[in-house]
């Protein structure tokens, strides 16, 4: 009966599988594979399917039990090596810290739960298209085994003393692992992740070389934030692209005001056409405002008509009014106004504000209201990286110069 619930399972999917002889037969497009199930993995599928003792949380991804805790972690600095090496922390009571593989009874209940479905659809069927029933070999094949930490205890534990247990004994931890071998690592939660086409893939045949020169520096900037794994990082990295021209398009705006004095026919060098010179310098105040000087390097470079656009095009895309609906971020109600005259301003101020919160550790109202990476106040800085990233990509655009 367990194994039956485990092929059903996977049929929900379109797969054609049934179990016979601790084989699956499976049948795709015509081609048939047998995949042998050893005792371990039987002996899982029935454990798991046969208890009521165990649950998932989908939402925070926790497979838990009375007596242990588990949840999938990932590598933050992904170029370290000993990447699949196993640790076991021992406590000085009955409980214990494990990271190694994501057990069989974890990958079991990721299958039944409802993101298995987008796992299917990103993984399995991908190399299902790609490679057909050659690409599977065993039955991990169709499941999500990630790295993982887990808490165990010796005896029953309530839930809410297990979770609180295991929540300190895990960070505790893995601070460890960062402080003495530098191994950073963090728990995978799932994400809600904004997914925008910015332009038309071309295809390979379609590659050219641009006609435009593009600042150098820009682009590093820019390569930093599209490479990061981080909301806040890339963020950031955007952000620098938008701050490069800052002292640039300032200084533009104070030679205009002063060649528009100095080439009147009427200007003769006296004391009160001096006197207006030096006011008009003194009362130029745009290098102390940088939201100010943010705005004024958008109103040169970023089109306001289109910027409307792509933000309805976003909010469209994600079937909320992420930018044009007042919100609370980091302490302060701040909105988008989508029309002409308004957009760029906004924009101006909630990119300055965002920035200022991602830099600083303190903040103007309460602690909640920081920016603590790795918790979700990174999910909020995402749905604010496309509309930075734009903006960026128009400067970087628009400031570049033709090739030779």
């Amino acid at each position: 009966m367990s194994m039956d619930r485990f092929v059903e399972r996977l049929n929900e999917f379109g797969l054609d599988v049934e179990f016979k002889n601790n084989k699956l037969n499976l049948s795709y497009e015509g081609v048939s594979k047998k995949i042998t199930i050893d005792d371990d993995w039987q002996s899982a599928i029935r454990g798991f399917y046969r208890s009521r003792r165990h649950h998932y949380d989908d939402e925070e991804r926790i497979f838990w039990s009375p007596k242990s805790f588990e949840r999938p972690i990932g590598r933050l600095n992904q170029n370290a090596l000993n990447y699949t090496k196993s640790y076991e922390f021992s406590g000085n009571r009955s409980g214990k810290v494990i990271i190694d593989q994501a057990t069989k009874k974890f990958s079991l209940a990721f299958l039944n739960s409802d993101e298995y479905q987008r796992f299917f659809e990103v993984i399995v069927e991908r190399r299902l298209e790609r490679r057909g029933l050659r690409a599977f070999k065993d039955v991990i094949d169709f499941l999500w085994q990630p790295r993982s930490i887990r808490y165990e205890v010796s005896s029953n534990t309530d839930k809410s003393l297990l979770f609180d247990k295991a929540s300190k004994a895990i960070a505790g931890c893995l601070f460890k692992l960062a402080y003495e071998k530098g191994e950073c690592w963090e728990p995978l939660k799932p994400k809600k992740r904004i997914q925008v086409d910015f332009h038309e893939e071309e295809s390979e045949d379609d590659l050219n070389i641009p006609l435009a020169a593009y600042d150098e520096n820009l682009v590093r900037y820019y390569k930093v934030a599209r490479s990061s794994q981080f909301p806040s990082q890339a963020f950031l990295a955007f952000y620098h692209v938008l701050e490069y021209n800052f002292l640039k398009v300032s200084d533009e705006s104070l030679y205009n005001k002063i060649r528009g004095q100095i080439n009147n026919p009427e200007f003769r060098p006296n004391q009160k056409n001096i006197d207006r010179l030096i006011f008009t310098i003194g009362s130029h105040k745009d290098q102390s405002d940088e939201t100010e000087m943010l705005r004024s390097v958008l109103q040169k470079y970023v089109n306001e008509e289109e910027l409307i656009d792509f933000i309805k095009m976003v909010e469209e895309e994600v079937e909320r009014n992420i930018y044009t609906n007042k919100r609370s971020i980091f302490g302060e109600n701040l909105v988008v106004n989508a029309k002409a005259g308004h957009a760029l301003s906004n924009c101006a101020k909630i990119i300055k504000h965002i920035r200022n919160s991602l830099v600083h550790s303190s903040d103007r109202y309460t602690r909640e209201d920081c920016h603590i990476p790795l918790t979700e106040s990174e999910e909020l800085v995402h749905e604010f990286v496309p509309l930075v990233r734009y903006m960026a990509e128009k400067i970087i655009f628009s400031s570049a110069s033709s090739s030779p």
